[in-house]
């Protein structure tokens, strides 16, 4: 059993949680066997769970389930774990990952958070405020709930900029469902959804305000555009305080409950937001939009073919059914647009 895999089966519990599996895959970071359970060393009274979950986890399951939905495996000891997640102390000790990964490590990534039960003032501003960033050429992180999560997402969408999802849930499952077409949305442009738990992990309430820490840790900036006082947005701008990232708040209307979070957190000290320009002039950009990048449907199809996972000439020939030549030309066409690049080992995304 190899170290991803031990780390793969460990997270599959609830009770182990990603601190304990840092700390035991640390204490045993030159082991190349974790079946081999009398040369590991364990943390304090976690022998026997550990162990229990080495032993008894289905890996041709989960294994056969990453690959029906083309998620890539990002643990804490791989290169292309985001170094931004790494300067938290309680992060992920992996990520599961559908989409763009090059996402993770890019610059210039802004959260935005609020209310599942946004006003229209809310959803308004959330929807202008992350497009206005998107088209800046900025990341915009959200949690995929609905009310301003979507709209941070849609936003950023309309756009033609990029986002990143983070769940609450399993990999393979989306809640709340009305969301699977802005999913699907979201992998089919460039984009990026991850969860720190595996195919199959159970619904937990409580794993929703814990994956607070990974969208505040993989951003630069946090965004709380509509919180009443006891909203689950109000722990992210909190968290965005012990990570040491800037925390701005829309403000509302005095009289209304549903703004008495962030209005509090402005009160407080965080950052009033009346203008993306204050934003943009912390990443040395400007409102200039940046070009919506057209593509026709040969060239969107072979592109979505891409982000699923489909890394090299002779997979997306057979998924597309495009003839050598016109796929030639399709790719040409996609690297000049700079939304990937041909390599002797294979197709990345830009």
């Amino acid at each position: 059993m190899t170290k991803e895999e031990a780390i793969i089966a460990l997270s599959t519990s609830p009770d182990i949680s990603p601190r304990i599996i840092v700390k035991f895959v640390s204490l045993n970071k030159n082991c190349k066997d974790f079946s081999e359970f009398k040369k590991l060393r364990f943390p304090q009274d976690k022998r026997d769970i550990i162990q229990k979950y080495l032993t008894n986890t289905d890996f041709r399951k989960i294994k056969r389930i990453l690959e029906q939905l083309k998620v890539q495996v990002i643990t804490f000891f791989d290169s292309r774990y985001p170094k931004k997640l790494l300067e938290i102390p309680d992060y992920p000790a992996v990520l599961y990952c559908r989409g763009n990964i090059n996402l993770l490590n890019e610059k210039n990534a802004v959260a935005i958070v609020g209310s599942r039960k946004a006003t229209n003032y809310g959803l308004r501003y959330t929807f202008k405020i992350s497009k206005e960033l998107a088209e800046a050429g900025i990341i915009i992180v959200s949690g995929m709930a609905i009310g301003v999560d979507g709209e941070a997402h849609r936003g950023a969408l309309e756009a033609g900029g990029r986002t990143i999802a983070v769940l609450g849930t399993a990999i393979d499952y989306l809640y709340p469902r009305s969301n699977e077409p802005l999913a699907k949305r979201i992998l089919h442009s460039n984009s990026l959804i991850i969860s720190e738990y595996p195919p199959g992990y159970p619904y937990f309430k409580f794993n929703f305000p814990l994956r607070n820490r990974i969208i505040a840790g993989l951003s630069d900036i946090v965004v709380v555009t509509e919180a009443a006082q006891k909203s689950g947005a109000l722990i992210t701008a909190l968290l965005a305080l012990d990570y040491n990232r800037e925390l701005y708040a829309l403000p509302a209307d005095l009289g209304k409950y549903s703004s008495t979070g962030t209005n509090e957190l402005i009160r407080r000290g965080a950052n009033c937001l009346v203008d993306t320009a204050e934003i943009l002039q912390r990443f040395n950009l400007d409102k200039t939009p940046a070009k919506k990048v057209l593509l026709d449907a040969n060239e969107q199809k072979v592109l979505d073919l891409i982000v699923l996972g489909n890394d090299n000439f002779d997979k997306i020939k057979k998924s597309s059914k495009f003839s050598a030549q016109e796929l030639n030309v399709i790719l040409m066409n996609l690297e000049l647009k700079g939304l990937i690049e041909l390599t002797t080992s294979g197709i990345t995304l830009r």
